[in-house]
């Protein structure tokens, strides 16, 4: 995932996050669907916690039960994967749900998948 993307950076560590601290003083009433699994998240973890980015980000990716997941940008790549060399990097994916941008232009700008190509050094 792209750490330098719409999703990230607008739609994760903005618009979700506030929606769920809107939705929390109803965290009584909501029990179905993703909300209703964050609240829980967040009542089981506190809140303040629960929106950390960094620990927001893995229940945002790929769902609120998703135990761990990874935004990257290239230097991080370039961190994380020390024994290879960065050959290609490329984005693609306008997502940024609840957004409507699904489909829109600019996903080699702002896209939400990050593909790189490595190889050994």
């Amino acid at each position: 995932y792209a750490r330098r993307s719409l999703n990230y950076m607008v739609s994760i560590a903005l618009v979700r996050r506030a929606a769920l601290l809107a939705a929390w003083p109803a965290r009584d009433r909501v029990k179905g669907g993703y909300l209703g699994a964050h609240l829980r998240n967040a009542e089981r973890e506190g809140l303040g916690n629960y929106l950390r980015l960094e620990r927001f980000t893995h229940a945002s990716t790929d769902g609120p039960d998703s135990p761990f997941a990874r935004v990257y940008d290239l230097d991080r790549v370039r961190q994380d994967f020390t024994s290879f060399r960065l050959v290609r990097a490329h984005k693609e994916f306008m997502h940024a749900p609840p957004l409507p941008v699904h489909g829109l232009p600019g996903g080699s700008l702002l896209g939400w998948h990050l593909w790189v190509e490595l190889e050994p050094k």
